[in-house]
């Protein structure tokens, strides 16, 4: 299941920056609708998707993370540069030595 968490602040910030769903779907490389279940909560983004937002919507990368309930260690290497690939959902988000 998404994070509701993500998908509400999402919403938000794309309301606060005078954003359509398409403006944003085109700018993470997604289909409207499917950046629009994203908003709903109905569908996880994937990694290289959360990437983008930080760009896209303004918001910072802890943010993310910390809406995401992510320890920052297990998606960022020591220069800062992500480190995962794969989705976003909590159970795919995990470190190869856990």
């Amino acid at each position: 299941m998404s994070n509701l968490k993500l998908a509400d602040k999402l919403l938000k910030m794309r309301v606060k920056k005078k954003l359509s769903k398409q403006e944003v779907a085109n700018r993470l490389n997604m289909d409207v609708t499917t950046y629009g279940r994203v908003e709903k909560g109905e569908r996880d983004l994937e990694l290289d998707k959360l990437k983008l937002l930080p760009e896209v919507l303004g918001m910072k990368l802890e943010e993310i993370l910390e809406l995401l309930e992510l320890d920052r260690s297990l998606v960022l290497n020591k220069s800062k540069d992500y480190a995962l690939s794969g989705t976003a959902s909590n159970q795919n988000m995990r470190s190869d030595s856990q």
